[in-house]
């Protein structure tokens, strides 16, 4: 019921929306063939839906090599799970979906189709290879649940209706027609502003029914700690394997329906990791505490087709505790545990949001101020009538202009040195410290020093890639170089010194960054008695002071 409420809200804001939209058309342009173009999206839509299930069939086949193996060649590997998967969909009336299965050690499982009637589910060797059979069964029975919800239909009626908010903003932007074009233009803007909201509306809708398919697994197995455990494994499974490969692609391409979006998965795939090698819960926990209270977890999440996984593990915990099971990953015993300072969290992402908007607030005053001055009427002479304020002159132009670039630049300086700060200087740390702490930002970063070895490049196998990945006894992170020359010295860089530092013990010292994911900003490599510089927050001060220069030029010329 509580899923069937969410998906009706969802759903009807996003359907008064569009009604809200059509009206406006009806009123400027009356009986107009608009409607052609809607239907014809409509009609397009519902042909794709229908038929879109078989070409999937055919890409998965001739590019990932699936092979469908049915519900028999899933007995063959396990027939445990075979049982579990028939058991399931015979409790809830449904049809066994056709199940796939692709040759890849990247873990994961998604499932398509256009209802219930031609479900599929297709996972991969790396479900098998990561998981326990009890693991394996939450796995299928998550898939089983989007089936059982109808999610297939439920996702592409709210996307079809986010497409025609667009479409009607590029009805009414396009149009030639003279009447009501204030109206007009008026509708197209919230055409356009229904469409940019729509878009996270519709990732907000994936996120609900992706937990709902959750409590499905949970309840359906009993093993709400299984599913919990697999999401975790599911995300080391993925890190473990190299990127830059057609393997990779397959993560991307089914990405909205894998049981976990592979670009959250960095984050908790290295904190088990680091896990492992310190045989400590604390990165685990500290990247569920993360996932839950930070706020810029928060805005991460906004643009995420799948919820967070400390989320997702916090919803499973309360399932268990319904269940009366004892939670894998409690996390309220974690919030005391860790004694979580909100107040510190949100003022600290304040101050943070203020100092990245900071450049471009700077950039604008000037340009306010410009305006204000050229649109403020003044009275000249003759009663009843106006006139601009100020003449619009090339000189006032350019010092408007002149000052903005000198704004960007200081505001840009004063960023840079908030982000990158040294007044601390760099003090000494370790992978699995900085992984368990929550207070550490997307904007600035945690100073601080690793005694380790490089271990490979950021893209296992790609020679282009100058980021590298770092080990020490407690976890790995990934480390990003950046010359001062941007694109040229980087590549320069990953062509010429890279593979020379891997299997190197070294030390490093940077900033430590997390948001979506996290990774370590360099601002020194110390190997072989040499050092390497980073220049990430040298860039940003040339950056800064060539746009002060450049604006102050202007002004006094």
């Amino acid at each position: 019921m509580k899923l069937f409420m969410a998906s009706l809200f969802t759903l009807g804001l996003l359907f008064v929306m569009f009604l809200t939209l059509v009206f406006t058309v009806l009123y400027v342009f009356g009986f107009f063939d608009w409607y052609v173009l809607i239907g014809l999206t409509i009609a397009l839509n519902f042909l794709f839906w229908l038929v879109g299930p078989y070409v999937s069939d055919f890409i998965y086949k001739w590019f990932y090599k699936l092979e469908w193996i049915g519900i028999g060649g899933l007995e063959r590997m396990n027939p445990e799970v075979a049982r579990f998967v028939q058991d399931v969909c015979r409790r809830n009336g449904l049809k066994i979906p056709r199940i796939g299965y692709i040759e890849d050690d990247n873990p994961t499982s998604f499932t398509y189709g256009s209802g219930a009637f031609n479900a599929r589910i297709v996972f991969t060797k790396g479900i098998f290879t990561y998981l326990k059979p009890n693991e394996i069964k939450t796995v299928f029975a998550h898939e089983i649940g989007h089936v059982k919800h109808q999610d297939f239909i439920v996702m592409t009626i709210a996307s079809v209706l986010v497409q025609l908010f667009y479409e009607m903003y590029r009805i009414l932007i396009a149009s030639k027609s003279r009447k009501g074009g204030e109206v007009r233009l008026a509708g197209a803007a919230i055409g356009y502003v229904f469409y940019a909201i729509g878009t996270y509306i519709v990732l907000y809708l994936s996120r609900v029914r992706e937990y709902y398919a959750d409590e499905f697994a949970a309840i359906e197995t009993k093993d709400p700690n299984g599913l919990a455990v697999a999401l975790v494994k599911i995300a080391y499974g993925i890190i473990k394997n190299p990127e830059g490969k057609k393997e990779l692609h397959l993560l991307k391409s089914t990405r909205a329906f894998n049981i976990f979006d592979f670009k959250i998965a960095k984050s908790v795939g290295l904190a088990y990791l680091d896990a492992v090698e310190t045989k400590s819960w604390k990165p685990i926990e500290g990247a569920i505490l993360f996932d839950k209270f930070s706020p810029w977890a928060f805005v991460s999440e906004l643009s995420s087709t799948h919820p967070l996984t400390g989320k997702r593990i916090q919803a499973l915990g309360n399932i268990a505790n319904g269940l009366g099971q004892k939670p894998t990953f409690d996390v309220q015993a974690l919030v005391r545990k860790y004694n979580i300072d909100h107040s510190r969290l949100y003022r600290s992402f304040g101050i943070d949001v203020a100092m990245m908007m900071l450049p471009f607030l700077l950039a604008l005053i000037p340009v306010a101020v410009f305006a204000v001055n050229a649109l403020t009427p003044l009275q000249i002479g003759v009663p009843g009538q106006f006139a601009l304020g100020s003449v619009i002159d090339l000189a006032s132009i350019k010092a408007m202009v002149g000052f903005a670039l000198a704004g960007l630049g200081a505001g840009s300086l004063a960023s840079t040195l908030y982000s990158y700060s040294t007044g601390s200087g760099f003090p000494n740390s370790s992978v699995a410290d900085l992984m368990g702490d929550i207070y550490v930002s997307a904007v600035r970063g945690r100073p601080n020093r690793l005694k380790g070895r490089i271990v490979g490049r950021g893209v296992p196998g790609l020679i282009f890639s100058e980021d590298m990945m770092f080990q020490d006894g407690t976890g790995l992170m990934y480390l990003n170089y950046e010359s001062i020359a941007p694109w040229f010295g980087n590549l320069v860089f990953a062509l010429t010194k890279v593979d020379k530092l891997i299997g190197k013990d070294c030390e490093v010292d940077g900033w430590f960054i997390r948001g979506l994911s996290h990774w370590e900003e360099l601002n020194s490599i110390y190997v072989d008695g040499k050092t390497i510089k980073s220049r990430v927050r040298l860039l940003g001060i040339v950056f800064s002071a060539i746009a002060i220069a450049i604006g102050a030029a202007i002004v006094l010329i």
